[in-house]
């Protein structure tokens, strides 16, 4: 996977398994980059050019940005809906379609006997499969030793309900230290993910990760 961009000269590539950490100490670079980055992944036109075996993808289907860490919620609004969808789909399925019928027959039958005592024939809506996972609102525990821990399986739950994905961290290193950055990389390299690290500020760079530096002046280092 490539990144190009008329902002800078040098042609950014990502492997699976590949850390890379762009660090632009330029603030109106910086904020440029990422504005381009964000629009494009609103559905719009941007100058930032994403390809993978050198043909342009769709910026807003194959890249997955994270620039919130204190604290870092593994229970994002695509992640939950990924997480209904799938359990209504297996819900329906050969294996579990009876015992779905079953389970909603039930508790319309529950609903009845509450009203029982009531001088009224009880309606209600058919109850559905995806109905119930909604009112239960399910989400992941979150019990994790560490953040990174979360952000590693945050990216396993992305690749496991989409494409493949390049995920843009921002300021990451902003957060953590270089012990939980060491970490951080190892398990992209075990999991072959793809991750790109936009900084806005130069620091000791992590054994293993490729790096290009834009600074003030806009130099290429």
């Amino acid at each position: 996977m490539k990144i190009a961009t008329a902002m800078f000269s040098s042609v950014i590539e990502i492997e699976d398994g590949d850390t890379f950490s762009l660090v632009i100490e330029n603030q109106k670079l910086f904020r440029a980059f990422l504005v381009d980055l964000y629009s494009q992944l609103s559905g719009e036109e941007g100058d930032m050019v994403l390809s993978e075996n050198n043909t342009p993808i769709p910026v807003n289907k194959n890249v997955d940005i994270t620039d919130h860490f204190a604290p870092f919620d593994i229970n994002t609004k695509n992640i939950l809906s990924s997480v209904s969808s799938f359990m209504e789909k297996t819900a329906l399925n050969e294996e579990h379609f009876s015992e779905t019928a079953e389970l909603l027959a039930q508790i319309e039958r529950y609903v009845s006997e509450l009203c029982f005592d009531l001088p009224f024939k009880p309606e209600c809506k058919k109850l559905s499969a995806a109905a119930l996972i909604k009112a239960l609102q399910p989400s992941i525990a979150n019990d994790y030793i560490s953040d990174i821990e979360a952000i590693i399986d945050y990216m396993s739950l992305v690749l496991r309900f989409s494409k493949s994905k390049l995920f843009v961290f921002v300021n990451m290193r902003s957060f953590f230290d270089d012990g939980e950055m060491e970490m951080f990389v190892q398990s992209v390299r075990h999991k072959q993910f793809r991750v790109l690290l936009v900084e806005s500020a130069e620091r000791k760079q992590i054994a293993g990760t490729g790096r290009l530096i834009i600074d003030s002046d806009r130099c290429e280092i």
